[in-house]
């Protein structure tokens, strides 16, 4: 929810700094002043309130587009744990393949026995 409210036109310079007691403190009140003026500028500009309405369909369109690519996510995951599977034929220690399977049959991915002989030595 977006809250709009209109900003009244900031003190002058000349009654603002006449208020001062201490002059260490000018330069924090110059930006505080000057700050004060940048807001008073971007409240007056309605272009500023589109771009925060859009902003909020950002979040509603990037919520969309990560469920929507869930599939695709999945799909990363098998592959990658069919490619440590196939990488690690042939090389002594389990090299992630028992991991990769666990995984697979977890996700009930596709266990294509046929497709790699896959020789785990026995656990010492």
């Amino acid at each position: 929810m977006i809250l709009r409210e209109a900003r009244k036109r900031p003190a002058s310079w000349n009654s603002l700094s006449s208020q001062v007691k201490h002059r260490w403190a000018i330069p924090f009140l110059t930006l505080e002043w000057l700050w004060e003026w940048v807001a008073f500028f971007l409240s007056n500009w309605r272009f500023v309130e589109v771009l925060e309405r859009l902003g909020s369909f950002s979040v509603l369109a990037a919520v969309i587009f990560y469920f929507s690519e869930s599939g695709n996510r999945v799909k990363q995951r098998h592959y990658q744990a069919w490619q440590v599977i196939n990488t690690a034929q042939g090389k002594g220690g389990s090299g992630g393949r028992i991991e990769a399977l666990q995984e697979l049959n977890a996700d009930k991915g596709p266990l294509s026995w046929r497709r790699c002989l896959i020789r785990v030595p026995a656990r010492p």
